[in-house]
């Protein structure tokens, strides 16, 4: 293959990567939600609260036990070949292997992150705890709620009572960087749920257009973080200019 097709072949794939299918009308559609629709967003929002719990876990065990980053390194490379050789339709699989790959790879990730951003081990394992509540909220709220404006809005209510509670008690408990950084950390928890809010529209767009495999959309969630931003924006911009021109 000669260096002008691969050029092409590169510059398609960014293409397709940046280019969402998410659009204003398909944003602002929050109307009621459709049976299998709450069905694929519940599954969507319980793969990924057990998988950040697990990531939690796993950081937790890492830094309480010092295991280091080597053996939780190779359990989370066996971890990822073992996903990627099972088959889409075995979901629950998938998504319990997704749980343990993020377990093995928090174990080993943890030490790296505590020297790398100088905090200590319990201002890790809370940021990683509390990014987990917001996904129960949103599981929760999916499993009451009937209109999507409902599921956003109780999950960013229940999302900051109880991440508010817990980094207060947390931070008069353990003190430390948590107690130095808990109302920044706050404001990460507070964007991750609107972020995973905005996504959720993107999902229910692929939801019902057939494409039904959650355990994928719960392992893309941060991998499309800068094009789902960037089309958000773009889209603010868009809408900014319209009114302006009528």
């Amino acid at each position: 293959m000669s260096f002008a097709a691969v050029r092409a072949r590169a510059v398609r794939t960014a293409r397709n990567y940046y280019v969402r299918e998410l659009d204003a009308e398909s944003l602002e559609n929050l109307k009621d939600v459709a049976p299998y629709i709450r069905r694929h967003l519940n599954q969507f929002y319980s793969t990924l609260f057990f998988a950040t719990a697990s990531s939690a876990i796993g950081s937790y065990v890492s830094l309480s036990l010092n295991v280091g980053s080597s053996l939780p390194a190779f359990g989370a490379f066996i971890t990822v070949v073992w996903f990627n050789f099972t088959p889409p339709w075995k979901e629950n699989k998938r998504a319990c292997l997704l749980s343990l790959g993020t377990f093995f790879g928090w174990a080993s990730l943890a030490p790296w992150l505590t020297w790398f951003l100088n905090v200590d081990t319990n201002f890790v394992v809370a940021s990683i705890s509390t990014t987990s509540i917001g996904f129960c909220c949103l599981w929760a709220a999916s499993k009451w709620s009937t209109h999507f404006v409902f599921i956003y809005s109780r999950a960013m209510l229940y999302n900051c009572i109880l991440a508010f509670i817990c980094l207060h008690i947390g931070s008069a408990v353990l003190g430390g960087d948590l107690a130095l950084w808990k109302y920044e950390l706050f404001l990460w928890l507070l964007w991750n749920v609107i972020y995973v809010a905005v996504y959720s529209q993107e999902v229910v767009l692929k939801a019902r257009k057939g494409e039904s495999d959650y355990v994928r959309h719960a392992v893309n969630v941060y991998t499309d973080l800068p094009p789902i931003v960037i089309t958000v924006i773009r889209l603010a911009i868009e809408a900014v200019r319209n009114s302006r021109s009528r």
